[in-house]
């Protein structure tokens, strides 16, 4: 893998492990809009998926 790949990865890594972290701490809409732009599931910093509040 060449370098700038290797150290984009590491840095998109490092990005959405903080973003997980961070997700615990936002309110039910911001998380869910933030999970929307990363067009992901996140997990809390628990490991365990954060879910949507509403039924």
């Amino acid at each position: 893998m060449p370098a700038e790949t290797t150290d984009r990865f590491r840095l998109t890594t490092a990005l959405r492990a903080a973003l997980r972290a961070g997700a615990e701490l936002l309110l039910p809409e911001a998380r869910e809009d933030l999970r929307t732009a990363l067009g992901t599931g996140l997990a809390s910093s628990r490991g365990v998926p954060l879910t949507d509040a509403t039924p």
